[in-house]
């Protein structure tokens, strides 16, 4: 009986070792390129992703299904509405972006996400 509890033991602490906060802020994407969440910024990190993949349908006036991404604020409206990080991540129900393109990279995506939970800062 001892040697069950140690056992369930042991495995609840490499558990909880394996899911810390450092393990999310780096990671290896398919392509083998480090992925750095650990200091995201709105300018740096957040809005070239929307300048290379979004501005050519929803910025400079264009508004494609009436979204537009061009500035902090535009862009944050969309991401709290929840359809954003719906649409990038081509989840079931949602259209697909960017429109007849490829996922983001989920790189990209885990920045875009990082930024989200750290209360989408205009940084």
């Amino acid at each position: 009986m001892k040697s069950k509890i140690y056992n369930w033991i042991i495995l609840g602490v490499f558990l909880l070792a394996s899911c810390t906060k450092q393990n999310e802020a780096f990671f290896k994407d398919k392509q083998g390129n480090t992925c750095d969440t650990t200091s995201i910024s709105f300018a740096q990190s957040i809005l070239p992703v929307f300048q290379s993949h979004c501005y050519s349908c929803h910025a400079n006036g264009l508004n494609f299904g009436n979204v537009e991404l061009q500035t902090y604020e535009q862009i944050k409206f969309q991401t709290a509405q929840h359809d954003l990080i719906q649409v990038i991540n081509h989840a079931s129900g949602f259209s697909p972006m960017p429109l007849g393109e490829p996922k983001l990279s989920d790189c990209d995506i885990a920045k875009i996400t990082a930024w989200m939970n750290a209360g989408l800062p205009n940084n």
